[in-house]
């Protein structure tokens, strides 16, 4: 065998054993031993409890006899119990022989604890040791004294012929868990025995006969010159075996090893009176959202199944027993099962449901009433859940959205005073914080950014949830998020050249609400031919009007895109082309189909979609996107029946709306270009291509439903359901969160089931 790791020098001796394990105490037959009845309470504070309670035993894995050459130095792992016994003051460590007396050629100079609670005594030996002598550890803890077996020490020089041998340093046990493989870890002497060519390593049953229940996937050097088998079973839960190293002149047996799978977790944790703490399986953390306050002495338990127990710093806990903990701070505590370890946080979360915090203070607390009017000189801070800072600065704040701002939580608008970064998003000064009152999941437009990121479409608005305190009063959850804006970070095409806006970019909206609202100061038209709702928002009324050059040019742009799109003849000569980015404009269908987006084909307060973005790119092509505004009437299982009925009817040309009138019967783009078969098979085949993405919706929605799960508890809290005159919109009213979950992912099911049964037939 070969390695890249040649460390060519003498070797130590490790002797390793498993961790948590109740090890027999080996105890001179012939010497009398205060050794008391042992009793297993459990182990609270190691400063403070008595030896005498506990019971106390010690176990070295060594052969029986110990090799040293010239200043050798050996690394004798062991296993106390309790595990941590060496921490003690009154524990000491001492090398005697078969009389009891003080063997003055090897000693102790030092010890270290492993990541597996095994411990590492250092030991030095001189060159006076006579071969042949025989010795015991000898540990001394209060009254008693423990003894390991006794073990025959050689001396030998670096010419004397070296002797061979396998010293297993993992233990009598390797545990592994599904998907992973068991650790066995051995030493040979000479240690570079395994790099000879001439060798080989196996598993053999515990008679030496070659071993068919465990798997050696692959053998490695570690650093230390130690050598590493990943081992796993065929087919049983646990399995028994020796490795043994073939020689020319001789086979090497080592000592017997159990290869077992285990599982094991942290099944709750309780805090008070039986209360479970909340899980996060994305950070394997415990927590619980509480009040500002003292926790230095909280009553904790953890239940926990497969594992051996916990440790918090130096002290292990056990199963199902309440300690006090100081949670003023997050605690991690590790289980622990045959060595293997998971660590998991315990947190207690003040205001904040393990979600970044962000905190806004206007002048002298003033309300934000206006979506046109901005309020100047506010600070806004955000820290993450673990209290470090993300951003500090000033900004300007004003109210945003259409029939969203008449709600009482209210969405709003931000603009800082200087570019920054914020929450690992491009720095830019507009950003958005996004209410989702009328959303019970708080989740749609969120799902719907990660539909359109499973796609080509160039730019998705980024978002993070965040908990909003305004002014001292804690707001609820909220959803941080880009303002789409012409940018390299955002929509990234060219500014607008008001000079020659041919040159240049555009970014628009098509919007029904378009001169609805009398006090908010838009710039557009409805189109011609088709009789749809544009509004320029960059540039927009605050820099060109409508007799501008720019104008008119985007105006007669869509106007000429339309004429061709309504020439049946042109479309099948794929003129649209010309005009239209074709790969953008199927990937925002999908997207919006798939969520069953009532905005784009509403009929209040016109017939129209709205909140719905384009823009004119570099090529000077339309360009739909970014997909924007899902809270509304998307991802309902009740329209999706509607959708099942039209296919056992056999209409499959009315998807929603969009390829055929549907329940508006209002004209959009799609309905004409799919007057091309071309057009047609592009958007069969990107279905076919992308739908193995799409289904992974649900799981998504799940993941990010249990990482809000708390914040929403609090949300709720301080909302409660909707009001509104039309009733609950997305017809939630009456459900659970997690109910509403639940009928979000089967609306997205049933629609992505009727799609790929159907898309073909268009």
């Amino acid at each position: 065998m070969k390695s890249s790791i040649l460390a060519r020098f003498r070797l130590p001796v490790l002797i390793v054993i498993t961790s948590f394990a109740a090890m027999f105490s080996c105890v001179d037959e012939n010497k009398e031993i205060d050794i008391p009845e042992p009793v297993n309470p459990p182990i609270v504070d190691p400063d403070t409890v008595k030896t005498d309670d506990l019971k106390a035993s010690f176990e070295l894995l060594m052969p029986d006899t110990l090799v040293f050459a010239d200043g050798d130095t050996l690394m004798m792992h062991f296993c106390a119990t309790p595990w941590n016994l060496p921490l003690m003051d009154s524990v000491s460590v001492e090398f005697i022989d078969t009389a009891g007396v003080l063997y003055p050629y090897v000693s102790v100079w030092g010890f270290d604890m492993q990541r597996d609670s095994t411990w590492i005594m250092q030991v030095l030996a001189s060159d006076s040791i006579g071969s042949g002598d025989m010795i015991r550890v000898s540990v001394k803890t209060g009254d008693t004294i423990l003894l390991s077996k006794p073990v025959v020490l050689e001396m030998i020089r670096y010419h004397a012929p070296v002797i061979r041998s396998i010293d297993i340093l993992s233990g009598k046990v390797s545990a592994y868990e599904k998907d992973s493989v068991a650790k066995v870890l051995l030493r040979t002497t000479p240690w570079d025995l395994l790099l000879q060519d001439s060798v080989s390593i196996q598993l053999t049953d515990t008679l030496g006969n070659p071993d068919q229940t465990c798997i050696i996937q692959d053998v490695g050097m570690l650093a230390d010159s130690t050598w590493l088998l990943n081992v796993t079973l065929a087919r049983l839960s646990k399995g028994t075996v020796k490795v043994a190293v073939t020689c020319p002149d001789t086979v090497i047996l080592s000592s017997p090893v159990e290869i077992r799978k285990v599982t094991f977790k942290m099944s709750s944790v309780k805090i008070g009176s039986d209360y479970d703490m909340k899980y996060d399986a994305q950070n394997m953390s415990y927590y619980v959202n509480l009040p500002a306050g003292d926790y230095s002495d909280m009553k904790i338990k953890f239940n926990f199944t497969g594992g051996d127990s916990i440790t918090v710093g130096d002290s292990a806990f056990f199963n199902a027993i309440y300690y006090n903990f100081d949670l003023n701070e997050p605690v991690k505590a590790t289980l622990w099962s045959y060595g293997l370890h998971k660590d998991y946080t315990v947190k207690i979360d003040v205001f904040n449901t393990n979600l970044p915090v962000v905190t806004i203070n206007t002048p002298g607390g003033k309300a934000i009433t206006s979506k046109t009017v901005w309020t100047d000189g506010a600070t806004m801070k955000i820290v993450y859940p673990d209290g470090s800072p993300d951003y500090e600065g000033t900004l300007s704040m004003r109210g945003r959205g259409n029939n969203t701002w008449s709600f009482n939580k209210k969405p709003y608008a931000l603009k800082l005073d200087e570019k920054a970064e914020i929450l690992g998003m491009p720095q830019h000064k507009r950003w958005i914080l996004l209410a989702n009152y009328k959303d019970r999941t708080l989740l749609r437009n969120d799902a719907a950014f990660w539909l359109s990121k499973q796609t080509d479409l160039p730019y998705t608005v980024r978002g993070q949830y965040v908990e909003l305190v305004m002014n001292g009063k804690h707001m609820g959850n909220y959803y941080l998020c880009e303002h789409a804006k012409i940018n390299k970070n955002r929509i990234n095409i060219d500014e607008p050249d008001l000079e020659n806006p041919e040159l240049g970019g555009f970014f628009a909206e098509m919007e029904s609400y378009y001169g609805y609202y009398s006090d908010k100061k838009e710039l557009g038209f409805w189109s011609k031919t088709y009789n749809l709702p544009y509004i320029l928002k960059d540039p927009d009324i605050d820099t060109i009007s409508s007799t501008h050059p720019a104008y008119k040019y985007f105006k007669n742009f869509i106007e000429e895109m339309e004429l061709v799109l309504n020439n049946e003849d042109s479309v099948r000569k794929h003129a649209y082309e010309r005009y239209i980015d074709v790969d953008k404009a199927i990937d925002y269908a999908l997207v919006n189909e798939l969520a069953g987006n009532h905005d784009f084909y509403n009929t209040w307060p016109k017939d129209g979609p709205h909140s719905c973005f384009l823009y004119i790119d570099r090529e000077h092509r339309l360009c739909f996107g970014p997909v924007w505004d899902f809270d509304y009437h998307t991802f309902m299982p009740s329209r999706a029946n509607q959708w099942e009925a039209l296919s056992i009817s056999s209409k499959v040309n009315q998807w929603g709306g969009w390829w055929g009138g549907g329940q508006s019967q209002s004209k959009f783009y799609y309905t004409s270009l799919l007057k091309d078969p071309a057009f047609k098979q592009r958007l069969v085949d990107r279905w076919n291509m992308l739908k193995v993405r799409f289904a992974g919706l649900p799981e998504y929605i799940d993941m990010m439903a249990d990482s809000i799960r708390a914040s929403e508890e609090w949300n709720y809290k301080v909302w409660g359901r909707i009001q509104n005159s039309n009733g609950d919109e997305n017809s939630d009213i009456n459900l659970t969160f997690q109910e509403s979950v639940n009928k979000m992912k089967e609306g997205f099911e049933k629609k992505f089931k009727w799609i790929d049964e159907n898309i073909s037939k268009l």
